[in-house]
């Protein structure tokens, strides 16, 4: 008998604290691979605001990884609250609306976006 297939909140929250491993690390013991890209499909797409530092469109796990790298550059710590999970029956497309709570590597500064 199989094991039940996770749940989508399970595999979001794996890869949130897979994430929260990787922007706490130094850069040379990141581990992209092991970590967050477990929990990622090959042709995902992650869009941020062009108002972030850090925005644009980022596709497949390379493009992910720029992304995780110019973030970790800015925080060394990442929280993710009240993640709310938004998905329809039969799409494997999910929207995700949370708060994040960040702390601003240069200056120790504490960031909550609730």
């Amino acid at each position: 008998m199989s094991s039940p297939l996770p749940t989508a909140a399970e595999i979001l929250q794996r890869f949130y604290d897979a994430e929260t491993i990787y922007m706490a690390a130094a850069p040379k013991d990141r581990d992209f691979a092991n970590g967050m890209g477990k929990h990622l499909c090959k042709d995902m797409k992650l869009v941020q605001s062009p108002d972030l530092p850090y925005g644009g469109t980022y596709e497949g796990h390379v493009g992910f990884q720029q992304w995780t790298e110019a973030m970790a550059s800015y925080f060394d710590r990442l929280d993710v609250t009240d993640p709310q999970l938004f998905e329809q029956s039969g799409s494997d497309t999910i929207i995700v609306k949370s708060f994040l709570k960040l702390r601003v590597r240069k200056t120790g500064e504490l960031y909550d976006s609730a």
